[in-house]
């Protein structure tokens, strides 16, 4: 290269530099504006983020396709109007648990488990719609809930209405065929779980009362009333 163009790339990368704008300090906080995704792609983060949010998209995505109910695949897509009307339910969700829900389910078909499904504290209904959405045709839904008989609910977790919680399963569409037992769930025999539930239960979600003693009494019930390949969720 000549002296002279030397200088000209030289004069170049000067000005180019001094156009740039300073870098900005990373922050531990959520991501939540434009120029916190600027910061983020000068490290190289942002694509790391958007490749995890398609893995799980992908694997969301797999594990519809063996959901034969397409309410509950409708539920499946995070950013759905289904998902955004479950949010509107009073009650404690994590959208994150569908894909795992889903996941379960398919194994379960893959290995020809059947059974009930059914919930240890359901309140209003919100984590219990996606199960009742899973099942297969036959498969019963229990719900144990103390609902108004609210001296058993040991930690106050949640006032339970069983009105407010049939009114979701009717919204959601999946009120039939669907049990509800209102009882201390501590006191619950395993005979008559799995009376209500017509069988062995193949999914069971454990959130009932959080103290020590009712959360053991609660996963002792559900070994008991389990299918062969059923499964336990326990939301703490």
């Amino acid at each position: 290269l000549s002296q002279e163009k030397v200088q000209r790339s030289y004069a170049s990368s000067e000005q180019s530099t001094a156009a740039r704008p300073p870098a900005r300090p990373s922050s531990p906080h959520r991501v939540d504006s434009a120029e916190a995704w600027e910061c983020l792609a000068r490290k190289g983060e942002i694509e790391k983020h958007i490749a995890a949010a398609g893995r799980l998209r992908s694997a969301s995505a797999a594990a519809a396709s063996h959901v034969a109910d397409a309410r509950f695949a409708a539920l499946l897509a995070l950013d759905s109007a289904g998902m955004v009307a479950l949010e509107t339910v009073p009650g404690f969700f994590e959208p994150a648990l569908l894909p795992v829900l889903a996941a379960l389910d398919a194994r379960q078909r893959d290995l020809d488990v059947r059974g009930a499904v059914g919930e240890i504290g359901v309140y209003h209904g919100r984590s219990f719609v996606p199960l009742a959405l899973l099942r297969r045709e036959g498969e019963a839904a229990v719900a144990v809930d103390c609902f108004e008989e609210q001296q058993h609910n040991r930690d106050e977790s949640g006032c339970g209405n069983e009105a407010a919680f049939n009114a979701t399963l009717e919204r959601f569409c999946c009120a039939h065929d669907v049990v509800s037992v209102a009882c201390d769930s501590t006191q619950l025999a395993p005979a008559d779980l799995l009376a209500a539930a017509r069988g062995p239960i193949r999914l069971l979600s454990v959130d009932g009362s959080h103290t020590e003693e009712a959360v053991l009494a609660d996963l002792s019930l559900a070994a008991a009333a389990l299918a062969g390949g059923g499964g336990v969720v326990l939301r703490a």
